[in-house]
């Protein structure tokens, strides 16, 4: 603000709204306000000639600070109108976020829940697999009894003992698959493997079913690259995939056709194919015959479906193994089912190396198996010097095990675990042959204490 200069002339001035009193500027033509508030000012101003009073009248101007733009009524409008919006959002997303926390919650409820009903079942049908093997087990054994005592051979019998027997081996095995599938499932199966011919093992499963093959007239074939091949291996497991293998192929390929096993081997692996000439396995069904339970639902294949199992299970056990299954197949051509397994031993674990798995799979499996490809065995102790103690809660499989071994030995048995105990301490048997889940006293609660009794004498 300027003022007209003189040198005999002096200022004094005041804002109102400001300055509380007039303030003296001398001389000087110019006058300076800073940080002025918004609002209404009144700046005054009189002059004096020196020596004299100051006028009484003064010479003023009104002056009106605006407010900045951030601090006016539409300024706080929006700010209000933001504030609202943020208010909005974060509710909406802490609602959301409750929501979802919820919603997490409750699925987890609920896969809890379908894991729990899920396994019920499995447990249900685990159990049911477990007590329907026993009775065919059982009849089993009473069939194959009737039949050494008949003359004729089984493929010449004019009773109908030949035809259980086959549909109550069949039976068995869909049992065992289904046993087996659990056991992955819950990966209760561990690898015990040994250094073995894998050709030698593979052609003893072969020789097997060339019986089969010959009565369905279909060409079996069997050729390896080196005559012998040592490869590390679960020799149980491993039989179990070629038993699968050998027995969809015999299943699915007619009469005239051809099935043939071959054995490659290289630096790094081994490498099985077995080619049949079945009625091959359509393009859409081909990535999914190794999914658990799958079926084909083709009319062709209907009339030998199973649970859908095996090729899962075979699978599995290949994997265990580090290796690799596939399959090439046409529809109306056959298939080609190939494995490739490392050679060595040093990508399996250390508990994996040595010995073999103890299979729990019921004694009388044993005795039957491969009956026909047996030979005498010398009896060595034919005057029952040796004692065998049998512990088995189901007195049905008791019986049949101490019928079979009542020959040679004599037999004492006990139906639970604390009773087996009871006797091993009392008579000491040579031998002992035991169920391990059983009432009172499980088999493995009666192995410890029979090894604490012995450590302890």
């Amino acid at each position: 603000m300027l003022f007209p200069s003189s040198a005999s002339c002096e200022y004094q001035i005041k804002m109102d709204n400001f300055d509380k009193n007039w303030r003296i500027i001398g001389k000087e033509g110019s006058a300076t306000y800073t940080n002025l508030s918004p609002g209404d000012y009144v700046f005054k101003v009189r002059s004096r000639e020196l020596g004299s009073e100051w006028a009484r009248e003064y010479s003023s101007l009104n002056i009106t600070i605006l407010k900045p733009f951030w601090l006016t009524w539409w300024a706080f409008l929006i700010y209000t109108i933001l504030g609202i919006l943020l208010f909005y959002v974060l509710m909406k997303y802490i609602i959301s976020w409750e929501k979802m926390k919820a919603d997490l919650r409750f699925e987890k409820f609920s896969h809890e829940k379908d894991v729990e009903l899920y396994n019920l079942k499995q447990d249900f049908f685990t159990n049911i697999s477990h007590e329907i093997r026993t009775p065919v087990t059982l009849i089993l054994s009473s069939i194959n009894k009737l039949l050494k005592n008949n003359e004729l051979p089984e493929n010449q019998q004019p009773n109908p003992f030949g035809t259980i027997k086959k549909n109550g081996e069949y039976l068995l095995n869909l049992v065992n698959e289904l046993l087996d599938f659990k056991k992955l499932e819950q990966q209760k199966i561990k690898l015990k493997v040994s250094e073995g011919d894998f050709v030698i093992f593979s052609q003893e499963i072969y020789l097997s079913f060339k019986e089969f093959a010959y009565q369905k007239d279909i060409k079996f074939e069997f050729e390896s690259s080196n005559p012998n091949i040592e490869l590390w291996f679960d020799k149980n497991q491993m039989e179990k995939v070629l038993y699968n293998l050998f027995s969809n192929a015999l299943k699915f390929t007619k009469a005239g056709g051809a099935i043939k096993l071959s054995i490659t081997e290289t630096d790094t692996q081994v490498q099985l194919e077995l080619v049949d000439e079945g009625i091959g396995i359509s393009k859409k069904h081909l990535s999914k015959i190794f999914n658990r339970f799958y079926q084909a639902n083709d009319a062709d294949s209907a009339s030998g479906a199973g649970f859908g199992l095996g090729l899962t299970i075979s699978s599995e056990i290949i994997k265990l193994h580090q290796g690799e299954i596939s399959v090439k197949s046409k529809k109306g051509e056959g298939s080609t089912f190939m494995i490739k397994l490392k050679k060595g031993n040093s990508f399996f674990d250390e508990t994996e190396i040595g010995g073999s798995e103890i299979n729990d799979e019921l004694i009388e499996n044993y005795f039957y198996a491969k009956q026909e490809n047996s030979v005498a065995i010398e009896k060595i102790l034919s005057n029952k010097e040796q004692t065998l103690l049998v512990v088995e809660d189901n007195k049905d499989i008791c019986n049949y095990i101490v019928e079979l071994l009542s020959d040679e030995f004599t037999v004492l048995q006990a139906f639970n675990g604390k009773e087996g105990l009871e006797i091993a301490l009392e008579k000491s048997p040579d031998l002992i042959i035991s169920d391990v889940m059983m009432p009172i006293m499980d088999g493995i609660e009666l192995t410890h204490n029979l090894k604490s009794n012995v450590t302890n004498d």
